[in-house]
């Protein structure tokens, strides 16, 4: 049965890594936004926490600058393949 009630429990994971695993994604988004919040208003000492999002962002940001970059080159390959 699929109600409202099974919709609201099935937005909170039990277990977010399983949740990754099995590809659910609203339950994802869901815990990261509430642990955002909780980062937000735990204060200070979560700072290490944040410091390694936003590292890990950067880091994340400037491999995808990286492959579109390169994408003009590989669309080129696999056309140039196909014309030849």
């Amino acid at each position: 049965q699929f109600g409202f009630a099974h919709f609201i429990l099935s937005i909170f994971p039990d277990n977010v890594f399983h949740s990754l695993a099995s590809f659910e994604l609203l339950p994802v988004v869901i815990f990261s936004i509430l642990f955002g919040l909780g980062c937000t208003f735990a204060g200070p000492s979560t700072k290490p926490i944040i410091m390694l999002a936003i590292g890990i962002r950067d880091a994340s940001t400037k491999c995808l600058n990286a492959v579109m970059r390169l994408a003009p080159i590989g669309i080129f390959a696999l056309v140039g393949m196909g014309v030849a």
